[in-house]
C-alpha cells in the first residue's frame, strides 16, 4: 500500500456509504432478497419450482435474485418468503444509548 492510500471504516451499510436514498430499505431489500435466495438454494428448488411458490415469473425471480430490485416493496419481498412457509417476526425496540442512529436489520433464525 501506499503512503497516500486513505482507508476510510464503512458505517456498515455500503448504501448509507455510497449515498443511496434511503440506505435502510435499501439494505433491508438487499438481506431479505439474499435470504430468500438461500432458501431457495437450500431446499434444492430450480428457480422455476421457486417461483411457481411465490407466484412471480422465473426471469423475474431470476432478475430479483441478480439484484434488480426496482418495483418490489419489503411487504411484497416478505411475502415472497412466506410463500415459502417462513414466519416473519418484526421486533421494534429502543435503540440503545452507545448507538448514534436507529437502524433497521433482519436476522434468519
Amino acid at each position: 500500500m501506499s503512503e497516500d492510500t486513505k482507508i476510510t471504516k464503512g458505517s456498515g451499510n455500503v448504501f448509507k456509504d455510497l449515498g443511496f436514498p434511503n440506505p435502510e430499505e435499501h439494505q433491508m431489500k438487499a438481506e431479505l432478497i439474499r435470504r430468500l435466495g438461500t432458501i431457495i438454494e437450500d431446499r434444492g428448488y430450480t428457480q422455476i419450482q421457486a417461483s411457481k411458490i411465490i407466484g412471480l415469473g422465473q426471469a423475474d425471480l431470476s432478475k430479483l435474485l441478480r439484484g434488480r430490485v426496482r418495483g418490489y416493496s419489503i411487504d411484497r419481498l416478505l411475502g415472497f418468503l412466506m410463500a415459502l412457509d417462513n414466519d416473519i417476526e418484526i421486533v421494534i425496540k429502543k435503540r440503545p444509548k452507545n448507538r448514534k442512529t436507529s437502524r433497521m436489520v433482519v436476522v434468519a433464525a
